[in-house]
């Protein structure tokens, strides 16, 4: 067993940051370092803060080890963190609601990333258009590099703004400013029945919500059905892309709304491709011995995604869906795909430290249909 893990440690190229989980860490707690030396019976480790400050060198017993992460959205911005020193030289500045103007708007609007304090809510993005009445964003992930699409919010509800944040000025250095912010100059030139009017029955998923639902705290999701000059028929979906509802809105009632970007998308693949009807979910435990190997081993050879659920217990657990892409030892490696960061990224993890594994679900199913167009960049 040792010898395995050694095996993949020595694998690995030096100065590769990795993520490491041992047996006391929680699924989602992975210290993300890099490998200093390897000895008989322990790997000598040096962990980083997220900022790329440099923790205590540690000693950690290769049988401890249960899961290593490699290639992932937290590796490689870790890696370029370390190596990258923003230039600006601008300090982290908050303007609270009562020194926002429109001339401060303007002064960053298509071009100065900042944190929107939006309800009780705080968001990343670019300010894209605002007039007396409404602001309009595209809003983003500055450490995973995610697009979360457009959205419409009333003036009023901007309650503070953050300017030069770490995050904020390290970002263009470590991404290029590869999301940078949509080219529309006419885009705030409608209103609010245009916006819906031009979503009919185009087949693009949008999020509103109306007075009730910031009372609740939810977001209705759907498309636009029908559009009149007062109200908007829309059908309901939920995340799963299922149909819910046909549901008539008060145009004047609905606050917030939205449209493109990463989670939409999903949704959309989901309700466009059917795919909670079309699942045919099967789960088998370790505990049924034989078949939960045997499994692993056809999964692994058809290429079949499956879901691996581990830390489970009556309320919670955890799984990686993905790729199994080879079998060592008692040791699968897997080619995960992280669908709340979009992120694909390669994963060793102990075959015991699951306890049931999970096929033909809405979940395997949506993630082979994103995972088919990139196949042919998985080296299995």
């Amino acid at each position: 067993m040792i010898n395995t893990i050694k095996n993949i440690l020595k694998s690995i190229p030096s100065k590769t940051i990795i993520g490491l989980r041992t047996i006391n860490d929680a699924y989602n707690n992975l210290s993300y370092g890099e490998i200093v030396d390897l000895k008989n019976t322990i790997v000598e480790f040096k962990p980083y803060f997220d900022d790329g400050t440099p923790c205590v060198e540690e000693s950690i017993l290769y049988h401890d080890i249960v899961s290593i992460e490699l290639n992932s959205k937290e590796t490689n911005y870790l890696k370029k963190v370390i190596i990258t020193k923003p230039t600006s030289k601008e300090t982290r500045r908050i303007y609270l609601k009562k020194e926002i103007t429109l001339s401060l708007l303007k002064s960053i609007l298509g071009k100065e990333m900042a944190i929107f304090h939006i309800n009780k809510d705080y968001f990343t993005g670019y300010l894209l258009a605002v007039n007396n009445n409404y602001t309009v964003f595209q809003t983003l992930d500055p450490i995973y590099n995610i697009d979360y699409g457009i959205s419409y919010y009333p003036l009023n509800s901007l309650k503070g703004i953050i300017v030069h944040d770490y995050n904020l000025d390290i970002y263009q250095y470590i991404y290029q400013n590869s999301i940078t912010p949509f080219r529309t100059p006419d885009l705030f030139n409608i209103n609010k029945g245009d916006f819906f009017k031009k979503h009919e029955h185009d087949g693009k998923v949008i999020d509103i919500e109306d007075v009730n639902d910031i009372k609740e705290g939810v977001t209705k999701l759907g498309y636009v059905d029908n559009t009149t000059c007062d109200a908007v028929s829309i059908n309901i979906i939920d995340e799963k892309g299922r149909k819910i509802s046909n549901e008539k809105v008060k145009i004047k009632n609905i606050i917030n709304y939205g449209e493109g970007g990463f989670y939409l998308n999903k949704i959309e693949l989901l309700y466009k491709n059917n795919l909670y009807n079309k699942s045919n979910e099967e789960i088998y435990s370790q505990k049924d011995g034989i078949i939960f190997y045997e499994l692993i081993n056809e999964c692994q050879k058809t290429k079949k995604v499956v879901s691996l659920i581990s830390d489970k217990d009556e309320f919670s657990y955890f799984e990686s869906t993905g790729y199994i892409v080879n079998l060592i030892d008692n040791w699968i490696k897997m080619k995960v795909y992280d669908i709340e960061e979009d992120d694909w990224y390669d994963y060793y993890r102990k075959i015991e430290d699951f306890s049931d594994i999970r096929i033909n679900s809405y979940i395997e199913l949506l993630v082979d249909l994103i995972g088919n167009s990139k196949k042919r960049e998985f080296v299995y």
